[in-house]
Order: C-alpha cells, then sequence, then structure tokens
C-alpha cells in the first residue's frame, strides 16, 4: 500500500454460550480451540466463566488459584482485574 500500512485478514470470531450449567461448553470450547491450532490456524480463548474451568484446562492448576488470589489487586491478570478499577469508578478505560 502506498501509505505504507499493511492489509490483514479479519479474524474469525467463535462464541460458545449457553446459560444451563453441565452442558459441555467449556470442553466444547478447549476442543476447537484444539482442533484450529492443529490446523495450523492462531487461537485465542478467553475464559470469562468466573470458575476458570477453560483455563484449569490448559494451565496449571496452582497458577489458576494464584491469578484468582490475585485477580482484585492492583497488578492482577485476570479479566476481572482489568474491569475492576471501573466498576469500583477509582480508574479510567484505557485503550
Amino acid at each position: 500500500m502506498p501509505d505504507g500500512t499493511q492489509l490483514r485478514a479479519t479474524a474469525k470470531r467463535i462464541s460458545v454460550c449457553n446459560h444451563k450449567g453441565g452442558v459441555g461448553k467449556t470442553t466444547l470450547t478447549f476442543n476447537i480451540a484444539s482442533q484450529l491450532a492443529e490446523m495450523g490456524k492462531r487461537v485465542l480463548m478467553v475464559d470469562a466463566d468466573p470458575q476458570c474451568n477453560l483455563s484449569a484446562y490448559v494451565m496449571e492448576s496452582a497458577v489458576v488459584d494464584d491469578l484468582l488470589d490475585h485477580s482484585d489487586d492492583d497488578d492482577g491478570e485476570t479479566i476481572w482485574s482489568g474491569v475492576k478499577p471501573v466498576v469500583d469508578a477509582t480508574g479510567a478505560v484505557s485503550g
């Protein structure tokens, strides 16, 4: 392109949602992601469930426990850590 910017493919998004528990959402999500990765696709799984079962599929339980133990901290590394300052009205949304 003349201005130096590069075009990139639009990312495909797959969402698995069901309010009923025990229907296999986590297992289905993990297996879809696994197969896409085996096909050479880049995959990002986002575990927004408070139980963190998807995270537990791919991380050691001690790591998940540590992340959850520090999710309320200023330097937490969970989705909740990122939105908590906005919920508490102590921070701003940054981009």
